[in-house]
């Protein structure tokens, strides 16, 4: 009887010849090569999804210098205002460039999970710098009435 590591490389082996085309990149490299190609691609042709898990990526290494507790994987609808389209800081509407804030900031011992991420104008955000500012949907409601 066959080693079942053994027989899974084969099984493996057989399946990259069979299907070489596809892990094949366009300069006829095999494996690595071919890999950073498809993630460049796919960088080129998702740029906000590339900017989203660059800044996840950056909070994940603060939060892990502060010791702080750290959700492995976030999605963008979890976070607090995602469909709102709204500042969580000022309560206006966020049109273009926006910054994802940690309501408790990271310094302050809040966490990197996304009931703590909330987005935010870079205006906004910058002003806050490391202040704890939290506003109700209640809050935000009545000052953006009167406007």
């Amino acid at each position: 009887m066959t080693n079942p590591k053994e027989k899974q490389r084969e099984y493996n082996r057989r399946f990259r010849e069979k299907h070489k085309d596809q892990f094949m990149s366009a300069s006829g490299v095999y494996g690595k090569e071919y890999i950073r190609e498809a993630v460049a691609r796919f960088r080129a042709n998702n740029p906000e999804q590339n900017r989203f898990t660059n800044r996840m990526n950056k909070a994940k290494r603060r939060a892990r210098l502060n010791n702080a507790r750290v959700e492995k994987y976030i999605k963008k609808t979890n976070i607090t205002n995602w469909g709102l389209g709204i500042c969580g800081i000022c309560g206006e509407s966020l049109e273009g460039d926006y910054h994802i804030d940690h309501i408790i900031p990271l310094s302050g011992g809040g966490e990197h999970s996304a009931s703590n991420l909330q987005l935010a104008h870079p205006i906004c955000n910058r002003q806050k710098f490391t202040a704890i500012i939290i506003i109700s949907r209640d809050d935000r409601t009545a000052s953006n009435a009167g406007r």
